[in-house]
């Protein structure tokens, strides 16, 4: 047997053979980082989307279970209210602050960028440990700074009579929403018109309340819109 016949590989083999392990294991790895990425793409997104059904389901709860003030009860403002106790309990009237199942919208700024307020009365009030309050609550849906530059939607939810006394929406209400990029609403009135603000205690609205509202709510890179129709309403 010859040297020839026995000697091993040689260095420029060897090196050519890493090279080539090595752009395998580079591609294997891209591959795996690209799958790796996407998976976390659809995880995120199908995330998203269950957060915007909770969402949307929340806001629509609250809406099928509007209270809103119909005559004979309800009164325009500088009427004479009810007697006291017709809503609520005896000796007290659920009229002297104003009509506390008011429907308002108004557009605010926040961070520079417009969002929509919504308020209402609902049967759908959330409670929590001992409180035990029952009957319509205000519930109002706004936009509040978060972390960093980040804005929240947020709920507010209390019962009415209470919130006539002083409550009022805080930075401590509950978030249902990150990262909101816009939060729009626009009313449609009986006679067909669209408005981006509402107020059933004005004579711009013939005091009346919206058919049905038109909800668009987006994040960095998804936007959900729908119209949902009023189960009560109140005309002239």
């Amino acid at each position: 047997m010859t040297m020839d016949e026995t000697k091993g590989f040689t260095l420029l083999e060897i090196m050519v053979a890493v090279m080539i392990f090595g752009i395998l294991m580079i591609t294997i790895f891209s591959s795996f980082r690209t799958f790796m990425d996407s998976s976390r793409m659809v995880d995120d997104h199908i995330s998203r989307t269950r957060n915007f059904d909770i969402l949307i389901n929340r806001i629509v709860t609250d809406i099928e279970a509007l209270r809103i003030s119909l005559p004979p009860e309800y009164r325009k403002p500088g009427q004479p209210s009810p007697a006291p106790g017709t809503l609520s309990s005896p000796g007290e009237s659920p009229f002297e602050n104003g009509d506390p199942f008011a429907l308002w919208s108004s557009r605010e700024f926040v961070n520079g960028k417009v969002f929509s307020t919504l308020s209402f009365a609902s049967l759908s009030g959330i409670t929590f440990g001992e409180d035990t309050r029952t009957g319509a609550a205000r519930i109002f849906y706004h936009v509040r700074p978060g972390t960093g530059s980040s804005l929240d939607l947020c709920r507010f939810d209390d019962i009415v009579h209470h919130y006539l006394r002083g409550s009022a929406p805080s930075n401590c209400d509950p978030v249902i929403f990150r990262d909101v990029k816009e939060f729009s609403i626009t009313f449609r009135h009986r006679d067909g018109t669209e408005h981006d603000r509402w107020d059933s205690q004005s004579d711009d609205f013939d005091f009346t309340t919206p058919v049905s509202i038109h909800l668009t709510i987006s994040d960095q890179t998804h936007t959900f819109e729908t119209r949902i129709p009023m189960p009560l309403f109140r005309g002239k």
